[in-house]
């Protein structure tokens, strides 16, 4: 069944026609066209109750993310302000999360694994480069389509190397998958994303 906007969103955000609502929490992601481009995308909006720190939380995301370009990286295209409503605006990925391919069996066999694998190694490797740390590195947030093309998508919770620590004694990431300084609250390096 097709899902509505939820009505505290407009039906268009700049030149992006909103469509069908594809999930999300403090941030929630909905199908989109471009109305210039006539592509569609996924465009994601910071809802209204997120606060400052959200906001500026949110469009750090959109910066960082915004300036890598990589085959195995979700590509972001565009992202502003429209009402007051942050929006990221990015390639709209087919298929699935790597951990609902893990789940329903759907990862191939060896050869097709350790392909995977290597895109996602590929990825950290390039932001990396960038001196970009992703600190949310998980199977919820690698997509895998059809041919088994991995990218690495959410950096909600990015940061530049050498960045530091939080300094208020909060840790950012998802527990399980957390390394030992994150969860303490200690500065972060590259090892922590490997």
């Amino acid at each position: 069944p097709r899902m509505t906007t939820p009505a505290e969103h407009p039906s268009r955000i700049g030149k992006y026609e909103i469509g069908k609502f594809l999930g999300g929490g403090m941030s929630r992601v909905y199908l989109a066209k471009d109305s210039v481009l006539g592509r569609e995308v996924a465009l994601k909006i910071l809802v209204d109750a997120a606060g400052a720190d959200a906001k500026k939380r949110f469009l750090e995301e959109a910066r960082l993310a915004s300036s890598i370009a990589h085959e195995n990286i979700i590509a972001v295209y565009d992202f502003g302000e429209d009402q007051g409503r942050p929006f990221l605006v990015m390639e709209l990925l087919e298929g699935e999360s790597l951990r609902d391919a893990i789940r329903g069996g759907r990862t191939g066999d060896t050869a097709r694994k350790l392909r995977i694998g290597l895109q996602v190694a590929r990825a950290i490797g390039h932001i990396h480069s960038k001196k970009i740390l992703h600190r949310d590195i998980k199977p919820e947030n690698v997509n895998v389509d059809a041919v088994g093309r991995a990218k690495l998508m959410d950096f909600g919770i990015a940061q530049l190397e050498g960045a530091g620590a939080a300094g208020d004694g909060s840790t950012k990431g998802t527990p399980f998958y957390m390394s030992p300084e994150q969860v303490r609250g200690e500065a972060v390096t590259t090892q922590t994303d490997i």
